[in-house]
């Protein structure tokens, strides 16, 4: 008899390919942020009562471990209800933590903006990706940033999810994006400095295992696609400490080794720092790779919650 959680799996994947992302008014992800908000609101923004001993970082720890808390608990619960109606929560709910096409898609669709020299869509089209000012990049550092992003947001947006899952259920998957929205928000210098540091170093935590494990599927994908797996090793080995995160650098080198690229953030790091730089074809390159790499992470997910059966 299949597992109950390999074929919730592949419901999901199927979902995640072929139906995308539930609107943002539906998505548990965007109601955890709301959660985190509010939170935040009333922790931090929000002047303490008179006599409150809590320092920021141990009202930031408290949200950071409350709502993770929280979305683990739904997750067991749900486990809990009878099956006609714990099917479709838990599937819902799953696909929901993780996201590999919609990531994929954002990519594709810089790229053709870039092959179409429309420079100013591709600049804001960067913002699905990631954070960076993109208003003075030129094609070659939109490329360069794109592929950056395709490789962290690999780890964090589909091999963590599914890591927690294989470990601990639904509980673990909606506790990681809780965790990771958590350091989106506010694990952050500035007007979160304090705040948000334990958000930050428990996302840290979190991801250790799972950007270590990107990088492997992405050497383990470079055959496929026709890449040697010792190139991207070798970056990795020597570059990947170059970023502030203890975890971005690891999938990040990996790719730039694989398609023999150099990836920057000016003013912050430079990995592989001989090879060319990245153009836009490359793009397209990296997407490969990590289409190959996500479909291996749900065989191995899979296989493993079979072995559990």
């Amino acid at each position: 008899m299949l597992n109950p959680g390999a074929a919730l799996l592949l419901l999901a994947g199927l979902w995640d390919r072929f139906l995308g992302e539930p609107h943002n008014r539906y998505h548990p992800v965007a109601w955890i942020g709301t959660a985190i908000g509010r939170a935040a609101k009333a922790l931090h923004d929000t002047d303490a009562p008179a006599g409150q001993a809590m320092t920021p970082f141990a009202r930031g720890l408290l949200l950071a471990i409350g709502i993770p808390l929280a979305c683990a608990l739904i997750g067991a619960e749900v486990e809990r209800l009878p099956l006609w109606l714990a099917w479709p929560l838990h599937l819902f709910l799953l696909k929901s933590s993780f996201s590999l096409w919609t990531l994929l898609q954002a990519a594709e669709r810089l790229n053709r903006l870039l092959q179409l020299n429309q420079l100013d869509r591709a600049r804001q089209q960067l913002s699905w990706l990631c954070s960076r000012d993109a208003r003075q990049l030129t094609p070659e550092e939109l490329a360069a940033a794109t592929i950056e992003s395709v490789a962290e947001n690999l780890s964090d947006s589909l091999i963590a999810p599914l890591f927690f899952y294989a470990c601990f259920g639904l509980p673990g998957a909606l506790a990681y994006r809780a965790i990771n929205t958590a350091d989106a928000m506010i694990g952050y210098r500035g007007h979160y400095e304090h705040f948000g540091k334990a958000a930050a170093r428990l996302d840290d935590v979190a991801n250790f295992i799972p950007a270590r494990l990107t990088a492997g599927l992405l050497l383990l994908a470079a055959p496929v696609c026709g890449y040697r797996a010792e190139h991207g090793w070798a970056v990795a080995w020597q570059d990947a400490k170059r970023t502030a995160s203890p975890n971005a650098g690891v999938p990040m080198a990996a790719m730039a080794g694989l398609l023999h690229v150099r990836l920057s953030k000016p003013g912050h790091y430079t990995l592989a720092a001989s090879n060319r730089a990245a153009t836009p074809e490359d793009i397209a390159r990296a997407i490969e790779v990590a289409r190959i790499a996500g479909l291996f992470a749900f065989a191995l997910c899979g296989t493993w919650l079979l072995s559990q059966a």
